[in-house]
């Protein structure tokens, strides 16, 4: 059975805003930018539900042996379903 994780949303300073998500366990996972206003933070929120599911992984290979062959990082690409 898959347990759900959850956004919540945080007032800052100033009224500023920003939401983190948080596993089933209550580790964080992300925290967001700071939005203006609460509509624009749950604008967020609804755009990370929207393209999480979907993304794709990329792994960039920064390391100088990876650089120095090819003359900029090398980036692989895998998928990975939703489940």
């Amino acid at each position: 059975m898959a347990r759900n994780g959850k956004f919540v949303i945080k007032r800052g300073r100033g009224g500023k805003t920003h939401f983190v998500l948080l596993a089933s366990n209550g580790r964080v996972v992300a925290t967001s930018e700071t939005y203006e206003s609460k509509e624009s933070c749950l604008k967020g929120v609804h755009a990370v539900k929207r393209l999480a599911a979907d993304a794709a992984v990329i792994e960039h290979d920064t390391s100088p042996a990876a650089t120095a062959t090819n003359g900029a990082a090398s980036a692989r690409k895998s998928t990975v379903s939703a489940r």
